[in-house]
């Protein structure tokens, strides 16, 4: 009879939490995508009931997706090559940056923008940055919205409509 009330208690506490997925919008050939490979390794690790899905919108080569994620070993993940993914961006916005992020939880945008505070501009890397924003966003359960922080990155066609 404990066994199953510890049964039931905790599958109730699984319920009573708020689902997280991250989307990673990514073009396998920009370079700050190849630099948060391990970034997002590291937050796979320390986040295990959080979904990934990683979007590559401006690719039809599934094999580059996959050879992404195999190359930072990122498991546990969805890959999506989808323009369409990206109309969770600000229809005012005329493009997406890749690498950011969008966070939801239980079907709420809480959080879309940057990863981290890493780049001062395309290319160019700050040496010590302290903001890491998506970790943060993890962190907390809350199902606020927070402000977009504004990537940066290589840009990503939207769709036409």
């Amino acid at each position: 009879m404990q066994l199953l009330w510890a049964f039931c208690l905790s599958f109730f506490v699984l319920l009573a939490k708020a689902q997280t997925d991250v989307h990673v919008y990514l073009l396998e050939a920009c370079p700050m995508a190849q630099f948060y490979g391990p970034t997002f390794r590291k937050l796979q690790h320390d986040f295990p009931s959080v979904r990934w899905t990683f979007v590559f919108p401006n690719s039809n080569d599934s094999l580059a997706a996959v050879q992404y994620l195999s190359k930072h070993q990122l498991s546990h993940a969805a890959i999506l090559l989808e323009p369409a993914a990206l109309e969770v961006w600000n229809a005012d916005q005329p493009f997406a940056v890749s690498p950011s992020v969008v966070v939801w939880r239980n079907q709420e945008i809480v959080y879309r923008g940057a990863i981290d505070d890493a780049f001062v501009s395309p290319g160019k890397r700050r040496i010590i940055f302290q903001n890491h924003y998506l970790q943060t966003i993890l962190e907390k359960s809350s199902t606020k919205p927070v402000n977009e922080i504004k990537p940066v990155g290589c840009l990503l066609s939207l769709p036409k409509s």
